[in-house]
């Protein structure tokens, strides 16, 4: 999982699948679509890191786990 740096505001963490990867980034769908193309796809927006963060241990076992986009 890869955490964006930079100062985020409220809301801005968003949980992507990006390829089998999960990210944990302060970028908008285009930017992110920029950065890593597809498949990508948006799990959930946060407004804090930590809440993005219980997010993904809750519903994918944690960072080191793999994800797919819905098809």
């Amino acid at each position: 999982m890869t955490v964006a740096a930079g100062t985020a505001r409220a809301g801005d963490y968003n949980v992507y699948c990006a390829g089998t990867h999960l990210e944990i980034d302060s970028r908008n769908w285009d930017q992110m679509l920029s950065a890593r193309g597809t498949p990508l796809c948006k799990l959930g927006e946060f407004n804090y890191l930590s809440d993005a963060e219980k997010f993904v241990e809750k519903n994918f076992g944690g960072k080191d786990k793999e994800c797919y986009c819905p098809r």
